[in-house]
């Protein structure tokens, strides 16, 4: 095994002018380096890296520039040419100070007393004016070979023409130009005994065509910088027109990364890697809210894989996946068309070929460094159509039936429609969405039609006793949306699984008409009219968060299983202009927060915590047919719906979920290791029956206000808790989706009429 030695050492930098230099425009000078070495074994060392430079001479910037190590060749450590021994003189340093304008370098390797490595170089640079010029070196892990591009070959007409452009923007001191422009070169490198290989040799070929495009650019700047001291900071600003043309996209390349003070300016360009390939693949898939919405593939596996529904739409995604090479390859995105540098247009050109496919939602590209390749990620949406069932009922009165089926094209276009029919409520609704249009590789605009009427009978509004309201409320308008859906990159966290987080954004606007209506005492719906219709405007914002494991680092399970898995949050705020034709307008604000955190190891929830908070507001002209109502199944369930009602209204709930499965495991006995030590893993990944049950604890508070003006008949109790316990049934019932569930709960209030609290139930399937 070779050891490393790292050893600092303070650089002595002497600039020795001696009488005998044969060219009296040239100077010698003599740089110490400290360096950092590898043990290489029979004697020798490998150079790594430099610990210190001082000094403002040119050699030293020279050097300092040559002995970067990001623009060496990749195997650069096993190669014999970088292994020296002390005393030696390291020719391959030599070589590439004299490629860099150094006359009759002599570079030495020495290792002193103190056991501190330093490299002595010595050699001539230029002096005067007339030799001022820019050495331009390109490297690139493409480029395998090296050679230097004389720039005063009279038969470059690309040169001379690009000479001729360049000087034209030095109007007023074109000799200046001329002159700097004479001593400049360019050097492609690494070494040119590196094995040359068709891809390379077109590499080369493209950085020889755009390298003295570049080195005009700056040699322009060079020479403004010269007459107006503009800086080299803004040197690197004014490269960066001519790179992003030239070179391809700017978030691709740094820009110049040294610019040393001299007579000689250097300008080290890394990373200008040609890209060697194009590939595609499907990343994602979005299906409807109820089935999961946006989700990885890898997720999507993990949920629907062993299901006949999973198993088609990957085999669909599969399909898509080759029709969409198909589509690269016909624009020439084909292995013989590369290397090559590609514009940020052509790569939007190569994105808007992919999202013209009907199932493709949205293409994003990165680059993948060390490959040179640019991979295109699209989303698959798929056509979907699908059943919801849902009922619900109670111990006191509430029973109802809920059934919507809905329809999803490609490039979603939709409709859906939905009915429910109860003792207390009628509702039914309609929808149509037109197609998205994108508006950026993650943003989608959506326009849809809405209508909807809702019926309740015998609802309370804020009496405990008393008559019962009648209401009814018709509600139809086109909607407009805007939603913006970012995928991170998957980082590992502190528990070493690799996690991928996505963002959602919407905005949207209604604009159509709206119907209310109520029958019921005066005492309750006051003085204000039982039938309101008019213009109502209503505007949505919503946001959520999601961060998931994408899977175990090195597929293994940490000693303690138990930790944090899939978190998420959101707010909605919705706000409603209402303006009847016959009644003063008014406002409505509601906003809505919630946040889960699950527990548990890879593929099983052990337990969750979730909050949920929500606040409403009108205006004093609102109708009480309007008031906000807590009560029912949603909030603050044990109240009877409608207990309590206002014109503002919050509340706030927590709830916190148990496995069975894992409660069962946590008190049961300990099982013995299994062999090759993999108990824990094969703990985890069993099945058990109890995987979808879950003992649930809620406990919420809810209060109301705005009843100034309110009748006697209203709840005398402005706020009231609630406490209740259940179970829920996740994944059991039939359908493709797990989230179809069976709910059996108790709530209890100590504000309620139901002083025996409610039983109720709650059955949700996805066909």
């Amino acid at each position: 095994m070779s050891e490393w030695k790292v050893v600092g050492l303070a650089v002595l930098v002497f600039v020795i002018f001696g009488a005998a230099i044969a060219c009296a425009q040239d100077h010698q000078e003599k740089v110490v380096v400290a360096i950092a070495v590898v043990d290489a074994g029979g004697g020798k060392w490998t150079f790594t890296t430099v610990q210190s430079v001082d000094g403002d001479t040119q050699l030293g910037a020279i050097v300092a520039g040559a002995l970067k190590t990001g623009s060496f060749p990749s195997d650069w450590r096993t190669r014999d040419e970088f292994k020296i021994a002390a005393g030696e003189r390291w020719a391959w340093l030599a070589d590439r100070l004299e490629m860099r304008g150094v006359k009759s370098p002599l570079c030495t390797f020495r290792e002193d007393s103190e056991g501190s490595y330093a490299l002595t170089v010595v050699g001539s640079v230029g002096a005067g004016s007339e030799k001022k010029g820019i050495h331009l070196v390109i490297t690139s892990w493409a480029v395998t070979a090296s050679e230097e591009l004389s720039l005063s070959d009279p038969g470059e007409k690309i040169r001379a023409r690009l000479t001729a452009e360049a000087a034209s923007h030095a109007a007023d001191d074109p000799a200046s130009f001329t002159q700097l422009w004479r001593n400049s070169t360019v050097t492609l490198e690494p070494k040119a005994d590196v094995p040359a290989t068709g891809i390379s040799a077109g590499a080369i070929k493209t950085l020889r065509e755009k390298s003295p495009g570049l080195l005009a650019a700056i040699c322009v700047a060079y020479s403004e910088d010269q007459r107006r001291g503009i800086g080299y900071a803004k040197i690197n600003a004014a490269l960066a027109g001519p790179l992003n043309e030239m070179l391809g996209s700017k978030e691709d390349r740094p820009l110049p990364a040294e610019m040393p003070s001299g007579e000689v300016l250097q300008v080290t360009l890394t990373d200008v890697d040609p890209i060697m390939g194009v590939d595609v693949g499907i990343s994602a898939i979005e299906l409807p809210g109820n089935l999961g919405g946006m989700m990885t593939i890898e997720d999507f596996q993990k949920k629907y894989g062993g299901q006949k529904f999973g198993e088609h739409l990957l085999a669909e995604r599969d399909k898509l996946s080759s029709v969409l090479k198909h589509e690269l390859e016909k624009t020439g995105a084909v292995p013989a068309s590369f290397p090559r540098f590609m514009s940020d247009e052509k790569r939007q050109a190569l994105s808007g070929v992919l999202s013209r496919n009907s199932l493709v939602s949205a293409v994003g590209y990165e680059r993948v460094y060390g490959s040179g390749r640019l991979v295109y990620s699209a989303t698959f949406r798929p056509e979907q159509s699908h059943l919801n069932l849902t009922a619900k009922g109670d111990s006191v009165r509430d029973l109802s039936g809920r059934m919507g089926w809905d329809k999803t094209w490609a490039r979603g276009e939709g409709s859906s429609v939905a009915a429910s029919l109860g003792t207390d409520s009628t509702s039914a609704s309609a929808r149509y969405l037109r197609p998205d249009q994108r508006l950026g590789n993650a943003t989608n605009f959506k326009l849809r039609y809405d209508g909807s009427y809702v019926r309740d009978r015998d609802v309370r509004l804020g009496n405990q006793s008393g008559p019962l309201v009648h209401r009814e409320e018709i509600l139809l308008g086109p909607r407009a949306r805007i939603d913006f859906i970012k995928l991170a990159k998957p980082e590992n966290d502190r528990a070493g699984e690799s996690r991928q987080s996505r963002w959602d954004y919407s905005a949207s606007l209604f604009a159509g008409f709206r119907n209310l209506t109520g029958e019921g005492s005066a005492d309750l719906l006051g003085t204000s009219p039982n039938r309101l219709n008019g213009m109502a405007l209503i505007h949505e914002q919503s946001v959520e968060f999601e961060n998931a494991p994408v899977s175990s680092a090195g597929g293994s399970i940490a000693p303690n299983p138990v930790r944090a898995q899939k978190f998420a949050a959101g707010a909605k705020l919705e706000i409603t202009e209402f303006i009847p034709r016959s009644h003063a307008a008014y406002t409505m604000a509601r906003l809505d927060l919630f946040a889960r955190q699950e527990f548990g190891v890879e593929g099983r929830t052990d337990y969750y915590v979730e909050g949920r908070w929500s606040g409403g507001a009108m205006s004093r002209a609102a109708s009480r047919l309007d008031f906000w109502r807590l009560g029912g199944q949603d909030v603050v369930s044990g109240l009877d719906a409608g207990e309590l009602a206002g014109r503002t209204v919050w509340s706030a709930a927590i709830e916190g979920g148990w496995n069975l499965a894992s409660l069962a495991a946590k008190f049961g006995s300990p099982k013995s290791s299994v062999e090759n030590g993999s108990s824990s893993d094969a703990a985890a990944a069993k099945k058990s029956p109890l995987d979808g049950l879950f003992l649930v604890g809620l406990a919420d508070y809810g209060r109301v206000g705005g009843q100034e003006d309110a009748g006697g008949l209203f709840s005398s109790h402005p706020s009231a808790s609630s406490f209740g316990t259940g179970i829920r049934f996740f994944g059991v019932l039939p359908g493709p989706s797990k989230d179809s569930s069976l709910t059996l709960g108790y709530a209890w209030s100590p504000e309620s009429i139901r002083k025996s609290g409610r039983v109720f139930v709650r059955v949700i399937i996805h066909l």
